[in-house]
């Protein structure tokens, strides 16, 4: 069993670098009273938080994804931030509590712009929903979030499309997010809100490409 080279505390055979979790800690912590103004750790600095002799270790380990926050620059430098929560989070860039919280607002966003497709492109809601020519068309509503839709098959026959549920909350948890991305949205109060028109079709189209990781907080988010 490896041993921490400090402390000698326990190190299991995936542990990054010669020294355990508090130890790395300690040695971040004096490069930070030293580089105040760094926005990045060098490979010397990352040798001495993780306590390798060798750079080859630390350029193997940022090679392989190991270690997070490497700048594409060739140099093997690293994001403080990034590199900061890594050591914090005892090796992980997110906590898994995060993760799933990432995954409800991911489900809910493909979710909502399903039922907002089969909401659009449904005549018969069109009708109900005030939009014969000449008039306003009125928001989607709850049905945003679920339930069962009447309409028309290629047929010509009535059939009720159940909708995929969707939890209100994490809903209103989505769009606190994507306010903090996109001030476009900042007038929005609910996804429900929307209607058939420029602006909605545009919010689908961002929610529909959204791939990056949700920025901002919500009320909900893990701490």
């Amino acid at each position: 069993m490896r041993k921490c080279q400090t402390c000698e505390a326990q190190l299991n055979s995936y542990h990054p670098g010669k020294l355990c979790y508090p130890c790395q800690e300690k040695r971040q912590q004096e490069l930070k009273n030293k580089q105040l103004d760094a926005p990045y750790y060098t490979l010397d600095d990352m040798c001495f938080i993780l306590g390798y002799e060798n750079p080859e270790s630390v350029r193997r380990l940022g090679r392989r994804g190991e270690i997070p926050g490497r700048l594409p620059s060739g140099r093997h430098l690293y994001q403080k931030e990034q590199v900061d929560e890594w050591i914090r989070n005892r090796g992980k860039t997110l906590s898994d509590e995060k993760e799933r919280h990432f995954g409800q607002l991911d489900r809910a966003r493909t979710a909502i712009v399903d039922n907002y497709k089969k909401w659009v492109q449904n005549p018969v809601t069109n009708l109900n929903m005030g939009r014969l020519e000449g008039t306003p068309a009125f928001p989607i509503g709850d049905w945003l979030y679920g339930g069962s839709m009447y309409e028309i098959t290629a047929l010509g026959l009535g059939q009720f499309s159940d909708l995929l549920e969707v939890d209100k909350a994490t809903a209103e948890n989505l769009l606190a997010h994507l306010k903090s991305e996109c001030p476009e949205l900042a007038t929005l109060g609910d996804f429900a809100d929307l209607t058939d028109d420029k602006y909605s079709r545009g919010v689908m189209n961002m929610l529909q490409a959204h791939k990056e990781r949700y920025k901002g907080n919500c009320p909900d988010c893990p701490r």
